[in-house]
């Protein structure tokens, strides 16, 4: 079977794809050496063992307080996940103190922690705490939307040491859907089998959505919901849907409503007013229960855990797109193939493309706006992951137009999808070294590892 039979073979891509996204489930290096681990993924940084805790809390306690569950992690406990166990992990908690928003590494000492007779930490008061405070739960500042949606899934491992890889697993299975919603996407533009499946395949591991798969944040569900909601609308016509995938994806981050604009104002174009209606109803229903949770959590409806602080959007546009730490061309050379494709792509397809194009850019421009832009201690360009799929749609252009024209533009394409694919596996095997990573230092030691073994040989 030639390569571009096998590619067009349906089968074959989704083995393809599967076996990508559950090669990293397999490695984990908390000791800091790599080794197959057959039980699966652990948390190794950032926001992921916050949000384990968060699941542990509504699993085993069926609460949101998260303070006795803090105090496990520390004596020891698996919540948080087993590199975090009897740690002095701090809080990832929000406090209202007389209406005014306070972190708890307001009131504690992050880098001083007392032990108690058994030498677990303690959190050392950094001042005196507010009477309020002494017997206040311990609300995340992180929203429970996922937690919320993972929790039934999850509930046959609670209690155990399978929950921690069993949710990263999810990951991967929510990236699994999200690039079969990718594939429909590029399938739509009209091109042989083959094209659409090397076109999907790549952009999973040659971007960093195949180190997200990994993890255990919320951008691989986002991903799905965001990628599957154009997905249904463009391809299959089914706006209520997509709408309720938005919805869900509000729960988690409430930016995320961005996404529906383009897609109501494809509606609002074609006078389609009753499923503009109707496509709306989800999205009032998300919005009016993050009200709901902000009021029950936290005594109003205006007191969410965080609140959006706009920051220089040039500043975030060019360090989510060129920065050395988070920039998408550095981490993803590729995706200045899908730039260059897109004026292809729009007057080939100018609804579709717009619709898609626009997508991208009013959630980028959102993320790129925040002040927290990086999205803290993490890979690559965190906050635009989930709409990286979208803005890679012209890729299956580009790779289309070089197989059948001009086959050293289609060279070139492979050198760059080369370099890409290097830097994103070698990210997604060697997870937990590869936070605030700087790809091009790594793809430079190597080049000198090569000449020198080269010369050494001469």
């Amino acid at each position: 079977m030639s390569l571009v039979r096998m590619l067009g073979n349906e089968k074959v891509f989704i083995g393809a794809l599967g076996v990508l996204l559950l090669i990293p489930q397999a490695f984990n290096h908390l000791d800091g050496h790599a080794r197959l681990r057959p039980t699966g993924a652990r948390a190794c940084s950032g926001d992921e063992p916050h949000y384990l805790l968060l699941l542990n809390s509504v699993l085993n306690d069926r609460d949101l307080d998260l303070a006795n569950n803090y105090v496990s992690v520390h004596q020891g406990s698996l919540q948080a996940g087993e590199a975090f166990a009897g740690s002095a992990l701090d809080h990832h908690v929000v406090y209202y103190v007389r209406g005014e928003r306070r972190w708890w590494s307001d009131f504690y000492d992050v880098k001083h922690w007392k032990r108690d007779a058994s030498g677990w930490p303690i959190p050392t008061p950094a001042r005196e705490l507010p009477d309020e405070l002494k017997s206040s739960p311990e609300r995340s500042y992180h929203l429970p939307g996922s937690t919320l949606l993972l929790a039934p899934v999850l509930y046959p491992f609670r209690g155990t040491r399978l929950l921690e890889p069993a949710a990263i697993l999810l990951s991967a299975i929510a990236t699994f859907f999200g690039m079969l919603a990718f594939r429909e996407l590029i399938r739509e533009q009209g091109f042989p089998p083959a094209v659409v499946n090397a076109a999907t395949l790549l952009t999973c591991a040659g971007t960093p959505v195949l180190h997200y798969s990994r993890s255990f944040f919320n951008e691989p569900l986002l991903l799905a919901l965001g990628v599957g909601a154009y997905a249904l609308a463009l391809s299959k016509d089914r706006y209520l849907w997509a709408a309720i995938l938005i919805g869900l994806g509000m729960q988690m981050k409430p930016p995320f409503l961005l996404l529906a604009i383009p897609l109501a104002a494809d509606l609002l174009w074609k006078r389609r007013l009753r499923a503009l209606v109707m496509m709306g109803m989800p999205l009032l229903g998300s919005s009016l229960l993050l009200l709901t949770v902000n009021w029950v959590l936290f005594g109003s409806p205006w007191r969410p855990p965080v609140v959006f602080v706009a920051g220089d959007p040039i500043v975030g546009i060019r360090g989510l797109l060129l920065s050395t730490e988070h920039g998408l061309f550095l981490f993803a050379p590729m995706a200045l193939i899908a730039a260059i494709g897109w004026p292809f792509a729009i007057r080939r397809r100018p609804r579709e493309s717009c619709v898609i194009g626009f997508g991208f850019l009013l959630y980028f421009l959102a993320m790129a706006t925040w002040l927290t832009w990086d999205g803290g201690h993490c890979y690559g360009p965190r906050y635009a992951v989930p709409v990286i799929p979208l803005f890679m749609v012209p890729f299956g252009l580009a790779l289309a137009w070089a197989v059948r024209f001009w086959r050293l533009a289609l060279t070139g394409i492979a050198l760059v999808c080369a370099f890409s694919l290097y830097i994103n596996l070698t990210a997604a095997v060697y997870y937990c070294r590869s936070f605030e990573w700087n790809p091009w230092d790594r793809i430079g030691r190597a080049f000198l590892t090569l000449a020198h073994h080269h010369f050494e040989w001469r």
